[in-house]
């Protein structure tokens, strides 16, 4: 892992809304790049930096990038990477609006970590209530509450899925968001 990696991944994930932590962020992961263009989350990272800037265009080249590059890792690495990898490829995809193909990368890691990874199945479930499908997605993040029971980010995907489906919303999504702030504050 590239040294630069980890102070860029902490100001990004920290304080998303923060421009001197976006712009810090930013400056780290551009570095790690430079110093080591091999470390494929960097470039999905510096994505959802420009996101957070509200940059669109950069965003979109830069995970387009990501996406070649992968393709590139996967193809010198016989199709093995690792499980996150997939992850983050499925998560990428995601944004920009593959949605097949993020479905594909996700279910590939899936088989990968034998069921074992929950943020696979966060990402599952929100690919799954995009293109409507609220059976697979209430599947997908009940899978990843059980792995993660801590996971704030499964249980708003599940307050989202449940206000689409409207069934009865004030039973069921008021619980699940009150969790996701819960764990959003510990």
């Amino acid at each position: 892992m590239s040294p630069a990696w980890a102070p860029g991944d902490v100001f990004q994930r920290t304080n998303p809304k923060g421009l001197a932590s976006i712009d810090s962020a930013k400056i780290y992961l551009l570095e790690t790049i430079r110093l080591d263009s091999t470390f494929l989350p960097s470039y999905r990272d510096l994505g959802f930096v420009y996101e957070s800037k509200g940059d669109n265009d950069q965003c979109k080249y830069t995970f387009q990038f990501y996406t070649v590059k992968m393709d590139e890792y996967l193809l010198k690495n016989g199709g093995k990477a690792p499980v996150a990898y997939y992850n983050y490829l499925g998560n990428v995809l995601v944004v920009l609006k593959k949605y097949e193909q993020a479905e594909a990368a996700l279910l590939k890691g899936e088989t990968l970590s034998n069921g074992q990874f929950p943020q696979i199945y966060n990402n599952l479930a929100w690919v799954y209530e995009i293109t409507g499908d609220y059976t697979k997605s209430e599947l997908a993040i009940q899978k990843a509450i059980e792995l993660l029971p801590l996971n704030e980010y499964g249980y708003r995907i599940y307050g989202n899925l449940k206000y689409f489906q409207q069934h009865n919303p004030a039973a069921e999504v008021i619980p699940l968001f009150k969790m996701a702030a819960k764990l959003g504050r510990s």
